[in-house]
Parts: structure tokens; C-alpha cells; sequence
């Protein structure tokens, strides 16, 4: 039976066959010196080695990537509290009317007690926990409702709190976002850096 553009089927095959055939034939011609095999043997290794760590590769990218996609809400809470947390303080250490001071400890609690305490690391945690004392110690409440000037040390007591949530809030998100390596890569890289150095 042949196709409409005159193939045969049968003697391609065939042909195919015979050809497949006379290959051993063709390595038994070739030269079968010691180095030719050894050189044949680690290419097969090389190329068997490459294989397996690209597949490696794509395993641990695709998990790395699943991991960062389940993760990314919790990732953008804590990025959104820590920024209302440190907009709070940064409000709070710059003494504006009573309302707005009231307004922005209100929110600074509420994150203190709920949204903020869900996500935050420990050191973020001990930040606001320093500024909270701060501001329970320190009568600035009192001292601004009463309508008093604020003392100058506690309004930079209050600044330097603020700034200390910011920075911890900052190192904890840079911390969230940093590449991930597999597992051993960054020894290689030392032990490829100490090498170079040498």
C-alpha cells in the first residue's frame, strides 16, 4: 500500500531496518583505543550528571516558586500592619492636635492587640512593646489632652521608638524578600570565593 505521494510503507520500514542493522557494523569499524572509550564514558557521565541536576534544578525552582505563591498573603499582611504600625508611631512622636494624637493611639492598640501581633517577628513584637510602655509611662497622653507643651526628652524618647519599629519593620519585610538558595549552595559559593582568593 502506498501513500499518495508514492511511499511505500513497507520498504521504508524495511529500509529503516536495514539501516539500524548495519550500525554495530559501523562502531566495529572504528578505532576502539583505550582513551576513545574513557572519553566516551565520562562524556556519558558529564551529560548523565547535567541531566540530573537540571532536573534537580527545576524541582527545587518549582517548589520554591509554590512556596512563595502559598506564602505571598501573609507576606503582603505583615507588609501593610508594619506600615500602618510605623506610620502610627511616626504620627504619634510628631504632637499634633488631641484628636489626631487620640485617633493614632487608637490605631497604634488595635495593631498592638490584633492585626500586627499575627505577623510580626519577635523583634517587631519588642518594638512595640517598647513603644507602647513609652507611651503609658511617659503621661504624654495626659500631658497632650491637658493641652500642656510635651516635654522635649519624651517627644524624642517617642521619635527614637518610632524609628526603632521602622527599622525593625524594615529588616523583617527586606528578610521576607531576600533570595532563597537550595540547600548547599551558598557553601559552594564560600568554598568557590575562598578558592579564588587563594
Amino acid at each position: 500500500m502506498k501513500s499518495e505521494r508514492g511511499i511505500d510503507p513497507d520498504k521504508l520500514i524495511d529500509g529503516l531496518a536495514a539501516a539500524i542493522s548495519v550500525r554495530p557494523e559501523l562502531s566495529k569499524e572504528r578505532p576502539n583505543s583505550s582513551g576513545w572509550v574513557r572519553f566516551d564514558g565520562l562524556f556519558k557521565i558529564v551529560a548523565g550528571g547535567g541531566a540530573l541536576l537540571t532536573a534537580l534544578w527545576g524541582v527545587w525552582q518549582y517548589a520554591d516558586t509554590a512556596q512563595r505563591e502559598a506564602i505571598k498573603p501573609f507576606l503582603e499582611q505583615r507588609l501593610k500592619r508594619c506600615t500602618e504600625a510605623s506610620n502610627a508611631a511616626a504620627l504619634i512622636a510628631q504632637p499634633a492636635g488631641a484628636k489626631d494624637q487620640v485617633e493614632q493611639q487608637a490605631i497604634f492598640w488595635r495593631l498592638y492587640w490584633g492585626p500586627l501581633a499575627i505577623v510580626e517577628n519577635q523583634v517587631v513584637e519588642e518594638r512595640m512593646v517598647d513603644f507602647g510602655r513609652l507611651l503609658q509611662t511617659s503621661n504624654y497622653a495626659i500631658q497632650l489632652q491637658a493641652g500642656h507643651e510635651i516635654d522635649s526628652a519624651i517627644l524624642s524618647e517617642l521619635r527614637q521608638g518610632a524609628l526603632r519599629i521602622s527599622h525593625a519593620c524594615r529588616s523583617m519585610i527586606s528578610e521576607d524578600f531576600a533570595l532563597r538558595l537550595p540547600p548547599g549552595v551558598d557553601k559552594l559559593a564560600r568554598l568557590l570565593e575562598s578558592r579564588s582568593g587563594q
